[in-house]
């Protein structure tokens, strides 16, 4: 019988790894993009329209941990924040030109590393991986 303890040790211990294996091969492709970065990039250039709240969710940050985040990127010319056209209070964080173009070269990078970490795996292999990781998700969350 397998032991649901050790498994779940072994599930954290292999997100790190991958984690840590992406961010290396950021880094060593000359991207001046942290792992932070990267995510909260990758989440801009698929949600055009979210604001910093629902990006502190999606990261499980506070709003606090998220500017910093924004601010970097902002330093960087990668975001910019733009005004509301409808609320003027609210700011959109839109890429920019080198944003757009770093999100690509990393996620190209990131797709990469994907297809070595699932090197070997038959396509029911990854449905049965993919439904597994979709019950953990969800028990974790509630």
């Amino acid at each position: 019988m397998i032991n649901k303890t050790t498994l779940s040790l072994q599930i954290g211990e292999t997100f790190k790894i991958m984690g840590k294996q992406i961010a290396t091969a950021i880094k060593d492709s000359g991207l001046d993009l942290a792992m932070e970065q990267f995510v909260l990039l990758s989440i801009l250039n698929s949600n055009e329209d979210i604001i910093q709240q629902d990006i502190a969710h999606i990261l499980h940050k506070d709003k606090s941990g998220v500017l910093r985040i924004i601010d970097s990127l902002q330093k960087k010319k990668m975001i910019v924040r733009v005004a509301d056209t409808v609320d003027r209070r609210k700011k959109n964080l839109v890429l920019t030109k080198k944003g757009a173009e770093t999100i690509q070269k990393a996620l190209e990078l990131e797709a990469k590393a994907a297809e070595r970490f699932l090197e070997g795996m038959s396509e029911n292999d990854l449905i049965a991986l993919s439904k597994a990781l979709s019950i953990i998700k969800s028990n974790a969350q509630k």
